[in-house]
C-alpha cells in the first residue's frame, strides 16, 4: 500500500481504515518506511494478541542501526503473582524480541479486559515519524492521522504514558565474549542466592573444570588475563552456593562421547579429550556427594528440551533465558517484571520434584550407571 496515494484519495483526515487486512497492509508499510529511517521511531501502544503487527516485527529486515520500536504493553492486574495472562503476553512477545533487535517491551498494569473490549473506542495506537494510526483492540477498525500537530500530540501523550511504565525485559543480542563480558562478569556475577536453579540440555559443566583442563582446552587468543581471572571469581563464588541443576541424559552423555559443551561456541574451545571428560564426571559425582549438586535427569518424554536453551535463576529476582545461536550468536533475556520472576522461579523451585524429572533416585541410579561406563 502507497501511503501517499491512500491520502490523495481523500481530502480530509483522518483516514477510515475498515476490516484487518487494510489495516495490516497499512500497518506493515508505516513500520517498513519508519525503520529504514537512520533514526526511525515507532511509537506502540498495543498487546500481543495482535499476532500479524508482531509477526511482521520478527519478520522484517530492514532495520537502520538507529532505528527504535518502543511498546507499551498492559499486564495484568491480579491479586496474586502468578498471573497466567503476563506469561501468555512474554510468550508472544518472544519471536519479536528474538528477531527484532530494535524492539523494547514496557509495561503498566491494569485489568486488561476493562481497557481492551469491544466498549473501548481506540486504545491502541501505532506512531511514526509523520503518521499516527489509531485502531481498536481486534485490529478491525482504524483511524489514520497525517497530521503533524495531532502526531506531537499523540507523542506526548505516549511518553507520558512510558513514563509510568518498567520495562518487561532486557534482551540482548550478541557475540558469546559480549555475553561473558556483560552477563558472567558483570558487576551483578557474583551476586548470587544460597541456591541457584538451572535447567539446561547438559548439566552446568563449567564449575567442575579445573584450571589444567582449561590451560590445555581453551583458546586463549579469545580470552584476556583480566577476563580469566573474572571468570574464576564468578565460578568461585558459584562454588559457595548450591546448584540444583535439571538436565538431560542424552546432554551428558553427548559430552561424554565427544568433549563438546554445548553452552560455548566451538571457536573458543578444543573438544575435551577423554581424561578431562572423565576428570569432569568425578568432579560432578564428587560434588554430588558433598551437596553442592543437586542433579535431576529430565524425562524427555515429558518435557523437551532445547539444546541451544539454558534458563538460569541466579536469585529470585535474576533470571537469565540464554539461547545459543548459529556463528557464535547469542541471545539473553533477563527478566524484569514480577510477575514473570514470580512465575519463572516457581517452576525452577516445582520441577526439581515433579513429574518432569526423574526422582533422586532414579537420577543417581542413572549417574552410577554412566560412571560404571565411562571412568
Amino acid at each position: 500500500m502507497n501511503i501517499k496515494s491512500m491520502i490523495s484519495q481523500q481530502d480530509t483526515m483522518p483516514q477510515i481504515i475498515n476490516e484487518r487486512p487494510n489495516l495490516n497492509k497499512l500497518v506493515r508499510t508505516l513500520l517498513e518506511l519508519e525503520l529504514q529511517k537512520p533514526n526511525g521511531h515507532v511509537c506502540l501502544i498495543s498487546q500481543p494478541n495482535y499476532q500479524y503487527l508482531y509477526e511482521t516485527l520478527a519478520s522484517l529486515n530492514c532495520f537502520a542501526p538507529g532505528a527504535k520500536v518502543d511498546n507499551i504493553i498492559c499486564f495484568n492486574q491480579a491479586n496474586d503473582d502468578d498471573d497466567c495472562y503476563n506469561l501468555r503476553c512474554l510468550e508472544q512477545l518472544m519471536p519479536t524480541l528474538l528477531s527484532c533487535p530494535a524492539f523494547e517491551a514496557h509495561c503498566y498494569y491494569e485489568h486488561v479486559t476493562t481497557l481492551f473490549n469491544e466498549w473501548s473506542l481506540l486504545p491502541c495506537m501505532l506512531l511514526t515519524s509523520d503518521y499516527s494510526l489509531c485502531f481498536t483492540a481486534d485490529a478491525s477498525q482504524a483511524l489514520f492521522f497525517d497530521s503533524p500537530d495531532i502526531n506531537k500530540f499523540m507523542k506526548q501523550f505516549f511518553y507520558k504514558k512510558m513514563a509510568c511504565t518498567a520495562p518487561v525485559c532486557h534482551s540482548l543480542t550478541t557475540s558469546f565474549s559480549n555475553y561473558l563480558e556483560k552477563v558472567i562478569m558483570s558487576d551483578k556475577a557474583t551476586d548470587l542466592a544460597p541456591q541457584i536453579y538451572t535447567i539446561l540440555y547438559q548439566p552446568c559443566l563449567t564449575p567442575f573444570i579445573d584450571e589444567d583442563i582449561i590451560g590445555r582446552h581453551l583458546k586463549m587468543e579469545y580470552f584476556s588475563e583480566d577476563m580469566l581471572r573474572r571468570i574464576a571469581t564468578h565460578f568461585a563464588v558459584v562454588k559457595r552456593t548450591i546448584i540444583n541443576s535439571c538436565f538431560t541424559q542424552e546432554g551428558l552423555e553427548l559430552f561424554l562421547n565427544t568433549g563438546r559443551i554445548t553452552e560455548i561456541p566451538d571457536m573458543f574451545y578444543r573438544p575435551l579429550d577423554v581424561e578431562s571428560r572423565r576428570r569432569v564426571l568425578k568432579n560432578m559425582l564428587r560434588a554430588v556427594d558433598t551437596g553442592f549438586l543437586v542433579p535431576r535427569i529430565i524425562n524427555t518424554a515429558k518435557l523437551n528440551l532445547p539444546v541451544a536453551l539454558n534458563v538460569e535463576a541466579l536469585s529470585p529476582t535474576r533470571i537469565i533465558l540464554y539461547l545459543r545461536l548459529e556463528n557464535d550468536t547469542t541471545f539473553s533475556l533477563t527478566l524484569n517484571e514480577p510477575s514473570l520472576l514470580h512465575a519463572f522461579y516457581g517452576f525452577m523451585e516445582y520441577i526439581q520434584n515433579s513429574r518432569l524429572v526423574y526422582s533422586q533416585t532414579e537420577t543417581l541410579n542413572i549417574l552410577h550407571d554412566l560412571e560404571k561406563t565411562y571412568l
